[in-house]
């Protein structure tokens, strides 16, 4: 017998349906991993954002130290500081006498975040 006859065409009829089934739970696979990569990278995006705001107040609490002791450390203007790097990011305050303001912008990978307060003098 040179070998098995098929019936009714059942064996090729499996075959199809595996096929089918694992086509269907290999996309289903691809779009969970393409779901949870953006999850990740948004999530990353948020922690960034939040870094970003906190390096912000980090330089407004400089600024305010420098004018509130009036020492400036580098010289370049009391409440002004340069480009400071804190922890995994960075940030940067520029102080204006003539409007009574302080503004400082912290980054967190690429992600910025300005802060900008006004003050009154007593």
């Amino acid at each position: 017998m040179p070998g098995k006859i098929l019936q009714n065409g059942k064996n090729g009829a499996t075959l199809i349906i595996f096929l089918i089934v694992v086509t269907v739970l290999s996309s289903l696979g691809a779009v969970l991993m393409v779901f949870t990569h953006n999850r990740m990278m948004l999530c990353q995006l948020e922690i960034d954002k939040v870094k970003a705001i906190t390096l912000a107040e980090a330089g407004v609490s400089q600024s305010i130290h420098e004018l509130k002791t009036s020492v400036d450390v580098d010289s370049d203007g009391l409440g002004t500081i340069k480009k400071r790097k804190f922890g995994d990011g960075y940030f940067y305050v520029t102080h204006s006498v003539k409007n009574n303001g302080i503004r400082s912008t912290g980054v967190s990978n690429d992600v910025k975040r300005t802060i900008y307060v006004k003050y009154a003098l007593n």
